[in-house]
């Protein structure tokens, strides 16, 4: 099938400025660059980026937000936009989606993205969030039989599929999140007065994967005579508990919970260092922004992404959870220090523009493979 000729449709429960959101949504810009009709099929059509989706693309809400309404909803949108590919992101979006594309007998590809690990281990996560990782592990397994392609956004997801599942999907694709713009990557944004890395930040979800409790953990522990501060970008369900944290720890003057950064290149620009301290990640687009922005990063090297992103430690600093502290407190006093020139190299590997060829490519070859069967 021709780029013109494609009809791709993109189901997710909603639209937040989340990392997937935004990947998905820089994709469908980057594809319709390209001719290609786009669309959105949301459960909820209230988050962050919806307006934004909806100022160049159609956003069909699945009826009032419960799982009862989705699937005919779905199956409603299937008949009448017509897609020629569906693409869904979690695996209970994926599996109510094979099930509408069976109901409505509309003949489409499906291509379903992986962005999160399947499996937490020992003391990486809560109880909760490893029975949740369960579930999701095995709700995968029959989206990953039925699509007709499955993405795994870094080599580390690509192997645990490997690993995990013995029916392999038909098509197991590795393409890395659309990050940063080629273009953007040309200049150095950086002033000779760049800020200090005493200035830190962190940007994520407030949840427990996003680690931001071991950091201030971490932070708590530093010698009181080093100068630094530190910013949280995001938002989400621990939000009150990082507070009490910060209150009992006594760092209301160092640590400021600041919400949600809408532009995060922009506000990467205000800061020196960048910290990532996540229990475990996909792939992590705040830290290719970070490198982009020609920040220092230190990273803990978590499943999965840090740790591909970094060149297994060959640029950033890539530490284990335990000398988070240590690494943070080496940098501040000027004993460890990376190649701004050698991150944001390494950041121009996660461009638009080569995230979107290879989907690109990736939904042409499955048209013709669909066609086929």
């Amino acid at each position: 099938m021709q780029p013109t000729h494609a009809r791709v449709l993109w189901v997710l429960p909603r639209l937040v400025f989340g990392g997937v959101e935004r990947v998905s949504l820089q994709l469908a810009r980057g594809l319709a660059d390209r001719g290609m009709a786009c669309a959105f099929a949301l459960r909820r059509a209230d988050g962050g980026l919806t307006r934004e989706a909806a100022q160049r693309f159609e956003v069909h809400k699945l009826g009032s937000g419960s799982l009862a309404s989705f699937v005919p909803a779905l199956v409603n949108v299937l008949r009448t936009w017509r897609p020629t590919h569906v693409v869904t992101a979690f695996a209970d979006v994926g599996l109510l989606s094979v099930l509408a594309l069976r109901l409505s007998g509309v003949d489409a590809v499906l291509v379903h993205g992986v962005h999160n690990v399947h499996v937490v281990r020992g003391a990486a996560s809560d109880p909760w969030t490893r029975l949740r990782h369960h579930l999701y592990k095995l709700g995968a397994s029959p989206v990953y039989a039925r699509a007709d392609a499955v993405v795994a956004v870094s080599a580390g997801i690509e192997q645990e599929i490997r690993a995990l599942y013995r029916r392999q999907p038909r098509r197991l694709a590795l393409i890395h999140n659309p990050v940063v713009d080629g273009a953007w990557l040309r200049f150095d944004p950086r002033a000779s007065d760049a800020p200090s890395v005493s200035r830190m930040v962190s940007i994520g979800r407030l949840a427990p994967e996003k680690g931001h409790d071991l950091l201030i953990d971490a932070l708590a522990r530093l010698d009181r005579g080093l100068n630094w501060s530190l910013d949280i970008w995001g938002d989400g369900s621990e939000r009150a508990a990082l507070r009490r944290r910060i209150h009992e720890h006594g760092l209301e003057q160092r640590v400021r919970l600041r919400g949600v950064a809408a532009q995060p290149l922009d506000v990467l620009r205000n800061y020196g260092l960048f910290v990532m301290a996540s229990r475990f990640e996909g792939f992590g687009n705040a830290l290719v922004e970070a490198m982009a922005a020609g920040l220092q990063v230190v990273a803990v090297d978590c499943p999965y992404g840090p740790r591909e992103i970094l060149l297994d430690g060959r640029v950033g600093v890539l530490v284990a959870r335990r000398d988070l502290g240590a690494a943070i407190a080496r940098v501040l006093r000027g004993e460890a220090s990376s190649d701004a020139f050698a991150l944001r190299r390494r950041a121009a590997d996660f461009t638009i523009q080569k995230s979107v060829a290879a989907w690109a490519a990736l939904l042409s070859e499955t048209s013709s493979r669909h066609a086929q069967r």
